[in-house]
């Protein structure tokens, strides 16, 4: 699969975690999880339990045309999307995600869309 570059404006982002807080630019950040009443940053440096509340405030946060919902309780930065494979995908660290059946076709369009955007 094609490596998609990052839009020309990206953001940086603070977050509160149970660490303190934590400034991330939008480049760094692979997705974000939710389990067990928690919203998981997971970053090229690390992973982060965030304070945040309602896993939903995050598609109104993101700005980057990068991020997408795959899933209920997963936002994916498509850059870092190494592999599709039925209803899974794997990300360029190995982190294997499940991608909703309703939002399949959406991602593919978004990753359509960004590939020829770049």
């Amino acid at each position: 699969m094609e490596m998609l570059n990052f839009s020309e404006e990206n953001s940086t982002y603070s977050f509160r975690t149970t660490m303190g807080r934590v400034s991330v630019n939008a480049k760094e950040i692979m997705y974000f999880s939710y389990s067990d009443r928690h919203v998981h940053l997971h970053t090229i440096n690390g992973t982060f339990k965030t304070k945040i509340v309602r896993f939903k405030d995050l598609e109104d946060i993101l700005k980057e045309p990068e991020f997408m919902s795959i899933h209920r309780a997963c936002i994916v930065n498509v850059c870092y999307i190494k592999s599709i494979g039925g209803i899974t995908l794997t990300m360029e660290n190995g982190d294997k995600l499940s991608i909703s059946r309703y939002k399949m076709l959406e991602m593919q369009e978004k990753m359509k869309s960004l590939v020829a955007i770049k």
